[in-house]
């Protein structure tokens, strides 16, 4: 229906702009829209899994898979709630939903992710190869 268009926002889905927010960004973007939130938490999952696999520090390793686990998991369930496919746990989506409760936790955790990625040795390896071009 249009970007800010919703119509179900509006006293049909409750609390829409927390726990179903998916859907309202469904009925506003489409299918385009909802694939992409779908693509960047596949992203987002990938990066962190990728971070956990190239470390050989235990503690990255341990703190970056239970990182992607709950961010992925919250998601997922989220998102299941509001397809229809899973009870509805009032569980918010991660990096999207209102509120700043489970924002900033989650703020901290992509912080870690970022922090672990720095040490990953293929993109020492990468950077040590942009620079040597220059």
């Amino acid at each position: 229906s249009g970007l800010g268009a919703s119509v179900e926002k509006w006293g049909q889905l409750p609390e829409a702009h927390t726990d179903f927010i998916f859907a309202v960004t469904g009925e506003e973007l489409g299918l385009a829209g909802t694939l992409s939130v779908l693509a960047l938490f596949a992203a987002l999952g990938y990066a962190g899994i990728r971070v956990a696999g190239c470390t050989e520090d235990p503690f990255v390793r341990y703190a970056a898979g239970g990182v992607t686990t709950w961010i992925t998991a919250q998601a997922v369930i989220n998102i299941g709630a509001v397809l229809g496919l899973l009870p509805i746990a009032g569980v918010p989506l991660p990096l999207f939903s209102y509120g700043g409760s489970a924002l900033l936790p989650t703020m901290f955790a992509i912080g870690l992710l970022i922090a672990f990625a720095r040490d990953d040795p293929l993109r020492r390896r990468a950077c040590d190869e942009a620079t040597s071009l220059w």
